[in-house]
């Protein structure tokens, strides 16, 4: 690089030479990225919004540093919706999700699976318990949560409920 610019600089020229800008070199880094690791091309719900940002942001953070993070409203994160083909400029909320899905070692997508952990339909409290419990010990908050639980279905057995 440095040598093209020299040259450039004796040669102008001979020798083409341009620095795109720091916005624009980021936009291709972030199009570049979701490229490699993500399609349009599936089918099923859709990829959550906010996921795609954090998952930008931990590879950003991982390859620069936390110098440059995005977020919502970041020009960056705005091209690269747009380049998805999706116009977000009147969107409020970044909680919906995108018809965006991840590639697996083959290229093909990977179908999303929705992961609520809500109180209603089938999600249990020993089916929430179990999702949210998959990757780590349970914290003292819910341990105190299981047993108040127990207590109460306890008394609810001696009072005959």
């Amino acid at each position: 690089m440095r040598q093209l610019f020299i040259l450039h600089q004796k040669h102008p020229d001979l020798v083409p030479y341009r620095l795109d800008e720091d916005e624009q070199q980021f936009k291709d880094i972030l199009w570049n990225w979701f490229a490699k690791h993500y399609t349009i091309a599936g089918e099923g719900i859709g990829y959550p919004r906010r996921q795609l940002l954090e998952e930008a942001n931990e590879m950003i953070t991982e390859k620069f540093g936390p110098i440059r993070l995005m977020y919502c409203h970041d020009p960056a994160w705005r091209y690269l919706l747009k380049r998805i083909g999706i116009d977000d400029t009147q969107q409020k909320g970044s909680y919906l999700r995108l018809q965006v899905w991840k590639k697996d070692t083959g290229g093909n997508f990977v179908s999303n699976k929705r992961r609520s952990s809500g109180p209603g339909g089938d999600f249990t409290y020993e089916k929430r318990k179990k999702q949210r419990l998959s990757n780590r010990r349970e914290t003292a908050k819910e341990k105190d949560t299981a047993r108040k639980r127990r207590e109460n279905q306890g008394r609810k057995k001696q009072t005959g409920m």
